[in-house]
Formats: C-alpha cells, sequence, structure tokens
C-alpha cells in the first residue's frame, strides 16, 4: 500500500498504532503503554496523545459494561515490534506512536476476548480519537497551544537526562572513566536538546502565520538557554571531580579516524522505502553479509533513519550513543 500510495502516506500528519488494547489490567497484567517516536522523528504527536491520556485518566470513564478499576498508564521510549515501525521510518518519516498492553497472553491460546475490559476499551479509544481529531483540525491557536505545552515538558525532560547523565558522570573511580563519561554526558544534553527543539518545531505543520512561527521559534530559545545553564553545570562538576583525582580536565577533540567519519556523508537511496531487512541484505548480497553488520536492533534501526544527506557518520553515531548507549562511528 505504501509503494502504491507513497506521497499520501508521507503527507499523513501522524499515525497512532493500536495493538493490543482494551484490555483488564486486573486479569492480564497489561498496564496500557505509550510507546513514544524515536529520537530520529522528534514530533508534537508524543505530547498530544499523552496530555489526552491524562485528561481521560481525570475524568473518570467507565462503560456500562466494563470495570470500575482506576485508569493507569505509562509512557516509554521507542521501541519496535509493530506496525509504527514502518511510519517511523527515514523514508517515510510519518510521527507514529503505539498503543499496547502487552501481557503473558499474547499471542496464546488464551488471547481471548474476555480478557478485554470495556471501560478500558473506552478509555483508549477516547485517545487515540480525541488525539486524531484535535490534530486533524488544528490550526494556528493549536500550533502555538502545543507548542507551549511541548516547551513545558521538554524542559523537565532536558533537565531529567541531563542530570541522569551527571549521576553516571559522578560514579566514574579512573581518570578514563571520568572523560569518557563527561563526554557521554555533553553528548545526551547536545542530542536531547536537538531532540526536543524538533518537537517544538514539529508544530509548523500546522501554520503557515509568520506571527505563530516566529512565537513557537521563541519557545525553542528557552530550550537553548537551559542547554547553555545545564552544559555549564556539567563542566563545573566534571573540573571539580578531575580535581579530586588530580588529573586535568580534556579538552574535546577529535581523532584522525573520527575526522575522516565526520567528513562521510551516507546518503539513503531514493527508491527503497521501509525499514531495512535482513532478507533485503541476503538478496542483494548473499548470507555472508549479515556477518559483516555488528548494528542491530534499535541502534540499527536509528542509524538507518538518522541518514538523511546532511549528517556524517560521525554525527549519526553520536545521535545513536545518545539514545541507545555508546555506538562508535567505525
Amino acid at each position: 500500500y505504501i509503494q502504491a500510495h507513497l506521497e499520501r502516506t508521507r503527507n499523513t500528519l501522524s499515525a497512532i498504532n493500536c495493538d493490543m488494547i482494551g484490555e483488564d489490567l486486573h486479569k492480564t497484567g497489561g498496564l496500557f503503554t505509550i510507546t513514544c517516536t524515536p529520537d530520529s522523528l522528534p514530533s508534537y504527536l508524543n505530547d498530544v496523545v499523552v496530555n489526552f491520556a491524562r485528561t481521560i485518566q481525570s475524568q473518570e470513564l467507565y462503560s456500562l459494561n466494563g470495570s470500575r478499576h482506576a485508569f493507569a498508564f505509562q509512557v516509554n521510549p521507542y521501541s519496535g515490534g509493530s506496525d509504527h515501525v514502518i511510519f517511523n521510518d527515514g523514508a517515510l518519516k510519518v510521527p507514529s506512536v503505539m498503543f499496547g498492553q502487552g501481557d503473558t497472553f499474547h499471542h496464546t491460546s488464551l488471547d481471548t476476548p474476555d480478557k478485554v475490559d470495556a471501560s478500558e476499551l473506552r478509555r483508549v479509544c477516547a485517545i487515540a480519537l480525541g488525539a486524531s481529531y484535535y490534530l486533524a483540525s488544528a490550526g494556528d491557536t493549536d500550533a502555538a497551544g502545543m507548542a507551549r505545552l511541548i516547551t513545558r515538558n521538554a524542559l523537565g525532560r532536558m533537565a531529567a537526562e541531563a542530570y541522569d547523565a551527571l549521576y553516571e558522570v559522578c560514579q566514574a573511580e579512573s581518570a578514563g572513566d571520568l572523560h569518557g563519561l563527561y563526554a557521554q554526558a555533553v553528548n545526551i544534553l547536545e542530542q536531547t536538546a536537538v531532540r526536543e527543539s524538533g518537537a517544538v518545531l514539529s508544530t509548523y505543520v500546522f501554520t503557515s502565520n509568520e506571527n505563530v512561527r516566529q512565537e513557537i521559534q521563541d519557545m525553542v530559545g528557552q530550550l537553548r538557554t537551559l542547554k547553555a545553564s545545564l552544559g555549564r553545570e556539567l563542566l563545573r562538576k566534571y573540573e571539580s571531580l578531575c580535581r579530586d583525582l588530580k588529573i586535568v580536565p580534556e579538552t574535546a577533540s577529535l581523532t584522525a579516524e573520527e575526522k575522516r567519519l565526520s567528513r562521510r556523508i551516507p546518503v539513503r537511496v531514493e527508491n527503497f522505502i521501509c525499514p531495512l531487512q535482513s532478507g533485503y541484505i541476503i538478496d542483494k548480497m548473499g548470507e555472508k553479509a549479515l556477518e559483516q553488520i555488528t548494528l542491530t536492533g534499535n541502534s540499527a534501526y536509528e542509524a538507518l533513519n538518522f541518514i538523511d544527506g546532511k549528517r556524517s557518520v560521525w554525527e549519526i553515531s553520536r545521535a545513536v550513543s545518545a539514545e541507545w548507549g555508546h555506538v562508535p562511528a567505525k
């Protein structure tokens, strides 16, 4: 379908993938989970659906045929495993979240309708339909409102990720560990700022009004201010820890290999659509080609997504490292 309707798919505002919803938490143990878009595709969608979930949570919404259990949910960073993978792919760039309630009965003979809670199903459907209707009809006022919501939440996310990284820096027991952890903390801060700024600016799609766009751009300035403040705090703590260990702080610089990779800019083939599967590699290059691939899973998925004809191999490795842990550029 995507190959046959490529431009229509690419022009889609967003997608909500409902995979295993409406479960009775008390029977299945499956907590309703919102899985966000990957860092390669920062979007208004994450904050909007979470905001709708919080609204529904406050409404005490039930079904006559359902339970009276309280509504609970969690928000997780990106992971794969369902159809949202296709839409979030770098060739399509359609922001897609997943709604799901994974449980022990999933894909078994006990995965039957008696596990459904009509109240839970009503709540999740209200979130999905409410968010879809809101986004489909959003205009100038809504664009600014979304940008403010994202900025509000982004400031907290940036601080949380920076302080989590700073905690790791403080656990360093050797000079090598300290230098490496500080470099990773700085990278996490930089990439988080890029992601959150991208999410705020993604609201541009809902307005062409220059005054509104300027207002949105001003909100990004708030994120830049916080990034600078957190960066100074990271540096002060790093220098203090260096003094404690009686070592000299290192100035960030690229190795010869990193410089080479910073000049190498990969380009995605235009007619290759959707995630790279092992079967495709085998068909094109033979089974032995798989033995040469060391990057797998979500890291490999994101590495391909970050390929945009602008980022270098070095920049891609830094982006993936901030999201999934250290990934060597080579």
